[in-house]
């Protein structure tokens, strides 16, 4: 067998959490980042790295251990997921309330109900997954932003519901508070490593 294959098998990395390093107590939800041992040269001589950027919130080329987010992020992530989860699903369920929010300048708002609850199913269920949360956060994100011209026409046609006017004015600002969770809890943006 070539020395470069007995490399790249001798490479692991070992990501399950540990409740001890070195004496000192590590929190949950830190994870040893660097393969255990020395790195092992390759032929054309630069060490072999395994990368982890697919595991969510982890920067595989720090070199000491890095943080995968705080307990509140994984509380907003979740909100999202739930909300986005909970919404598509009143698409379907509530289909005819739903389409008298759209303007009438869109057409056929059954269809537009129907596709935008599929969305915003699909933006959840892609939360859930480490490598597709930042596409799912970035969809969900301008699906919302698209969404708001409903949300105004709501305004608009109040008196068609019995929601009060006051609780349609707050949901805009809300939505800009929505807006903040899925950045946050969806981390597009990786944290800067120190090479």
């Amino acid at each position: 067998m070539s020395r470069r294959a007995w490399a790249i098998m001798a490479v692991r990395i070992d990501v399950t959490p540990r409740t001890r390093d070195r004496g000192r107590e590590l929190p949950r939800d830190e994870i040893p980042v660097a393969p255990p041992g020395p790195r092992l040269p390759l032929p054309n001589g630069r060490a072999a790295c395994v990368s982890t950027d697919y595991l969510p919130f982890v920067s595989a080329g720090a070199p000491r251990t890095v943080q995968r987010g705080t307990r509140w992020q994984r509380v907003a992530l979740w909100f999202v997921i739930c909300w986005f989860f909970f919404g598509g699903l009143a698409h379907f369920a509530l289909t005819d309330l739903e389409a008298r929010i759209v303007p009438p300048q869109i057409p056929d708002p059954r269809d537009i109900v129907l596709l935008t609850g599929i969305l915003e199913l699909a933006g959840a269920f892609g939360l859930m997954l480490p490598w597709t949360r930042r596409a799912a956060g970035w969809g969900l994100f301008l699906l919302t932003i698209a969404v708001t011209p409903a949300n105004i026409y709501m305004i608009k046609i109040h008196d068609q519901f019995d929601i009060p006017v006051w609780l349609l004015w707050l949901r805009l600002p809300l939505q800009v508070v929505l807006l903040w969770l899925i950045v946050w809890g969806s981390r597009w943006r990786a944290a800067r490593r120190g090479y």
